[in-house]
């Protein structure tokens, strides 16, 4: 399934040349110049060709392009192919097949080759892929549905296929066929190549220039030469796609290249930042290309090239970002002009924050300043005058020490900075960033701790009167931690966090890096089996535990804030163990980050020190209350809700939500929806534990149906003791 979506970019449109060329006489190894694409059904049937090589500068060889070929023995494909699927179906003399490129060609076709939503046989397939083996002859080769193929080469059926649904033994088929291939690629991994029963590698040289837009991996001894590597990004507008490389070196020996390149679109990437937490895996793994390195790498030249959209900062957002290795922005280089385009940098002060300044934590950078390794810092840019709507700019790094720290195979630490403050919320505040210019889990963090993220909270749509609706995201930020969030990571990711006393640095051991989020999903799935390779069984044994007690014993409690239709505007966490401390701890508690504009609806757990947390870690137990502090930006309409991480019998139906205002006490799991001024309040809202003393009588008139009262009116939850009690108005006997 990764790889069928990761290659779907390779859907191209037939040139002019292609719909009018006579090929029936041609040789195909004599194509005019300029040829890219050989047109389906080209070549059919041609009984007089024996060997073909497939001329240099063609990308795409469409379905059955020498189909029926049945002479046709030696084929050669040149390094420039893209894809090739389906093209030789039919040629029951082929043996051997040279492939060229470095990057093995996709055999797996778009999902609009044969039309979006059409029907086979009657039967409507949408988004269905077709995958046809590139030497699939002596059996039918259209199967729609996903399958893959198991170590006998005995074809897996993973979907129900049309119209045929029998399973197809390849090994049968393939028998005495050889693949020629450059040493260092993985043809043999590769779904189709991998079909060939016998590899023959070629010794050849690098490309001058090689660019990577799939999931690569270099597992084989490496070819000559010191080529350019771009880890690029790609966009197939036709069927709004969009495509990263993912490149894993694991070959023996050095990797030397000249300008190493990883590119990111600073548009498509704010959108998935933004919509990070209901992406698919998929998607996430086709925003950032990744360099995930095994084996030792080097380069002459390294830089990431950021393509900017005017749409992603109209509304004034900043990305937050962090590089691996030192930039100065002086070196910062526009490479397109004529938009007036301006930029800007700011980095964050944990001494601004300390001092209690927060109007000063974002300090503005010059054309001087230097962007540190590790270090985070927010972007933004602007156009005067918009003459085209994107604009793509290089980050070379500083010809520096840390110049090649992008490809470590090591452990990084990042040093964090200690800040001396009156309020403990306010020590210590750093702004750093990945590491690795690929995913990282925070789970592996050493030690760990909360982080803050800047992103958008839970998507909501809003219905419009035509019967379309609109899906918008509040921004703001997320605090997670790593016990429990499951939160990976994405190249050049900035994030926050609050070095705890004593902690120098924040550790990043290398185990915690995938070349993909797929990658980490397979593993996690794998972390909770009871079988596990080496190195699962490694991380397994880095998982982070709770700072202190146990995780039996914790209680972790979501409470969001939605407005009247619904959407999150904010959350809080609480987290019941009866080891931790009530004194802010910044190795589990996390204060509340305050948002960009001063204006977002924030929700909090208020300490006993009137600290605002975001994540509190404290004892909780029976007949405990903890005070819930919110801020409003508007008068209105708003719902409070909690829900927990797992089911805990203990807390259900005992954990309340009281309203001071209003006098009212109710179960917090159920959405409690109420009114509030513009302002903030600290006083108004209480989580409790069963039912708590000292709690304001409810009027009758206020009482709710689904509850019990005393005589006094107020409310009773837990264990009901013999008694006269009050529901829905009238009076019950508890025996």
């Amino acid at each position: 399934m990764k790889d069928i979506a990761i290659l779907l970019l390779l859907s191209l449109t037939l040139p002019v040349w292609a719909q009018t060329t006579d090929y029936g006489n041609m040789d195909p190894s004599q194509l005019p110049a300029g040829t890219k694409i050989i047109p389906a059904n080209a070549f059919q049937n041609r009984s007089d060709l024996v060997e073909v090589v497939i001329p240099e500068g063609v990308e795409v060889i469409e379905e059955s392009a020498f189909r029926g070929c049945r002479n046709l023995r030696r084929v050669t494909l040149p390094s420039t192919l893209i894809r090739a699927n389906g093209a030789f179906d039919h040629c029951d003399s082929l043996k051997d097949v040279t492939c060229l490129g470095i990057v093995p060609p996709s055999l797996v076709a778009p999902p609009s080759y044969y039309g979006k939503n059409q029907s086979y046989y009657g039967t409507e397939q949408p988004g269905y892929v077709y995958y046809g083996d590139l030497y699939n002859r002596k059996v039918p080769y259209r199967y729609y549905g996903l399958y893959n193929y198991d170590d006998s080469k005995d074809l897996t059926v993973r979907e129900k296929t049309y119209p045929y649904d029998d399973v197809v033994y390849l090994n049968y088929m393939m028998r005495g066929h050889r693949l020629s291939h450059p040493a260092c690629t993985p043809y043999e991994l590769e779904a189709g190549w991998n079909h060939f029963p016998e590899f023959n590698p070629l010794d050849i040289s690098w490309p001058a220039d090689l660019r990577v837009c799939k999931e690569f991996t270099l597992s084989r001894s490496l070819p000559k030469g010191k080529p350019n590597l771009t880890l690029a990004v790609s966009t197939d507008n036709e069927n709004s796609l969009y495509y990263a490389g993912h490149l894993t070196h694991e070959a023996e020996g050095t990797l030397s290249v000249g300008t190493f390149n990883i590119e990111q679109d600073a548009y498509e990437n704010a959108i998935r930042i933004l919509k990070k937490n209901t992406m698919t895996t998929t998607t996430l793994d086709n925003c950032w290309p990744t360099l995930y390195a095994k084996s030792p790498m080097r380069a002459d030249a390294v830089k990431t090239t950021l393509r900017l959209n005017a749409s992603t900062f109209w509304s004034g957002s900043w990305l937050f970002m962090s590089l691996p290795f030192d930039c100065r922005l002086g070196d910062l280089h526009v490479l397109e002009t004529g938009n007036n385009f301006q930029w800007a940098v700011r980095k964050y002060s944990g001494q601004m924050r300390a001092d209690a300044k927060f109007d000063e934590v974002w300090v503005r950078q010059t054309a001087d300043s230097i962007l540190h390794a590790g270090e985070g810092f927010i972007f933004t840019c602007g156009w005067n005058e918009v003459v085209t709507p994107s604009v793509t700019i290089e980050l070379p790094a500083i010809n520096n020490a840390n110049k090649n720290n992008i490809f470590t195979t090591e452990d990084v630490a990042i040093p964090l900075q200690q800040f001396t403050a009156s309020a403990a919320s306010d020590r210590s505040w750093n702004f750093i960033g990945n590491p690795y210019p690929c995913f990282y889990s925070t789970k592996y963090f050493e030690p760990s701790m909360p982080f803050v993220v800047y992103g958008r909270k839970e998507p909501f749509s809003y219905p419009l009167p035509w019967g379309a609706s609109v899906t918008t995201w509040p921004e703001g930020y997320v605090t997670y931690s790593p016990v429990d969030d499951n939160y990976v990571l994405h190249p050049f990711q900035g994030f926050f966090v609050q070095r705890p006393l004593g902690c120098e640095a924040l550790n990043f051991p290398e185990y915690g890096r995938f070349a993909t989020v797929s990658d980490y999903e397979d593993f996690y799935a794998e972390l909770t089996s009871d079988v596990s390779p080496a190195r699962a069984r490694q991380r397994r044994a880095a998982a982070p535990r709770p700072p202190v007690g146990t995780m039996e014993n914790r209680r972790v409690i979501n409470l969001h804030m939605r407005n009247a239709e619904g959407m999150e505007l904010d959350r809080t966490r609480l987290v019941g163990n009866p080891d931790a401390s009530a004194d802010y701890e910044a190795a589990c508690d996390a204060t509340k980050f305050p948002d960009l504009t001063g204006t977002s609806t924030l929700l909090y757990v208020i300490g006993a020190d009137n600290t605002h947390y975001a994540i509190s870690e404290q004892p909780f137990a029976e007949g405990d209350e903890v005070s819930v502090g919110a801020r409003f930006p508007e008068a209105g309409e708003y719902t409070l809700s909690a829900d927990f991480k797992t089911p805990y019998p203990d807390l259900e139906g005992r954990l309340m939500l009281i309203d001071h205002e209003t006098g009212t006490m109710q179960p917090a799991t159920e959405p409690y929806t109420f009114t509030a001024q513009a302002g903030e309040t600290t006083t108004r809202f209480v989580l409790a534990y069963g039912t708590p003393t000292g709690v304001k009588c409810v009027a009758y008139s206020q009482q709710q149906p689904s509850l019990l009262y005393d005589l006094q009116g107020r409310p009773v939850t837990g264990i009901l003791r013999p008694g006269i009690y009050i529901k829905n108005g009238k009076k019950i006997i508890i025996k």
